[in-house]
């Protein structure tokens, strides 16, 4: 059921500039493996910042990040599938079938043995993965118009990408009903966030008055979109695409969407 789940992870940072410019970029890479067999994390995440003084009056600059997340997972994580389960199993069971070889419940053996079902089928012969793409992105310009006057303008994206992909073999027929020839889903989310916000700042101080106000807007727009496939009967564990399923036992698919605007004033005397 446990294994030893070494972590491995590699960071590059880099930074410099000069007085009108200044960058900082990053580089990581994070490799897990679990402590619970069938467990395991991948992760690399690049960053860049860069802020650039054009001229006396006029700043600008751009963050992005981007990562992508592969995670394999325990496929049909539950009660009787999880190898923590693997306690309840008869101690007097054989872990391999003596007349395969094979992991205990495996066909074609028998596999009504042990009572309860073999978790370890579902680590061998199911699969359940899930691949992230995120990116995040803002960008600023600010600008004096006139003493005391200044405009500032700021936009930023989120952006998710999201698939996940299961696949039964027929070996875990006992557990998944549906997966006597095979089983396979699809999942995929995809969210888009974008936001910006413009707005003036005006400040006024003399000996006996002080005056600032702020006048601007707020836009966001987001959009989620979801769609689920699955299918069964597949012709062999070597075709796992819902494509190859001779059987498309279910799918759907949503979207939603919003979008919000607001002006906001401020002054104070």
């Amino acid at each position: 059921v446990f294994q030893r789940g070494p972590y491995r992870q590699a960071d590059l940072q880099i930074r410099g500039g000069t007085d009108r410019t200044k960058f900082f970029t990053s580089f990581q890479h994070l490799d897990q493996t679990g402590t619970i067999i069938g467990n395991n994390l991948q992760r690399s995440t690049g960053r860049l910042n860069l802020d650039q003084k054009a001229n006396d009056w006029l700043d600008l600059g751009v963050s992005m990040s981007l990562s992508r997340t592969f995670n394999r997972r325990l496929p049909d994580d539950n009660a009787f599938s999880n190898p923590l389960q693997a306690i309840a199993l008869m101690p007097m069971t054989p872990f391999n079938d003596p007349n395969t070889g094979l992991a205990a419940g495996t066909p074609p053996g028998d596999v009504n043995i042990p009572l309860y079902y073999n978790p370890v089928l579902t680590v061998n012969y199911g699969r359940f993965t899930q691949d992230v793409y995120r990116t995040f992105g803002n960008s600023y310009l600010k600008a004096k118009i006139l003493p005391g006057l200044n405009f500032q303008t700021e936009f930023g994206m989120d952006y998710l990408s999201q698939n996940e992909e299961g696949y039964f073999r027929s070996e875990t027929a006992r557990n998944q009903t549906t997966a006597a020839r095979g089983s396979g889903t699809n999942t995929g989310s995809f969210i888009t966030n974008y936001n910006t916000n413009s707005y003036f700042t005006y400040n006024k101080t003399t000996d006996k008055h002080n005056l600032n106000a702020t006048l601007g807007m707020q836009y966001q727009q987001s959009q989620s979109k979801f769609n689920f496939t699955e299918g069964s009967d597949f012709p062999s564990n070597s075709y796992q695409k819902i494509a190859s399923a001779a059987n498309k036992t279910g799918g759907s698919s949503s979207q939603t969407d919003f979008r919000f605007l607001s002006y906001f004033l401020r002054s104070n005397y």
